[in-house]
Order: structure tokens, then sequence, then C-alpha cells
């Protein structure tokens, strides 16, 4: 019987771990907020404006201090 399995997956498609740059996982975050975006705009639930000038920026604003958030506590929990 080999080595226990880690936390990562041993039998990735795409090697054994996980890893994301910067241009990759804000990329990510932006195509989230655009596709969010684009459901309440094809939704028409509210007006084009209204999506567009208020909903939008807020959806970003608050991907990115999420994302902020989430790359602190991930360095914090490296490190412990």
């Amino acid at each position: 019987m080999g080595p226990a399995p880690t936390l990562l997956c041993d039998s990735a498609p795409f090697g054994d771990r996980m890893e994301f740059t910067l241009p990759v996982a804000l990329g990510t975050v932006l195509a989230i907020v655009v596709l969010g975006v684009a459901g309440l705009v094809a939704g028409g639930m509210m007006a084009l404006r209204t999506t567009l000038m208020m909903v939008a920026p807020s959806m970003l604003v608050f991907g990115l201090l999420a994302f902020g958030l989430g790359v602190k506590h991930g360095e914090f929990r490296a490190t412990r």
C-alpha cells in the first residue's frame, strides 16, 4: 500500500497542485461578475441603466474585497 493521499488530489489531471497566478485568479473573479451582470440584464429584472451603474460596480467591489480577504486568509492558513 502506498502513502496516504494528501488533501490535494494526487491524481489531478493538471499536475498535483491547484495553483493560480494573480491574473488568472482576478480573471476568474471578473468572469463571475460579468456572468452575474449578464444574467440580470438578460432576465430583465431591472432597468439596464440601474444594473450597469449601480449593481455591476457593487458586485465588482464586493468580489474584489472577498478575493482580498480570501487571499489573506489563505496566507494565514499556509503559515500555521
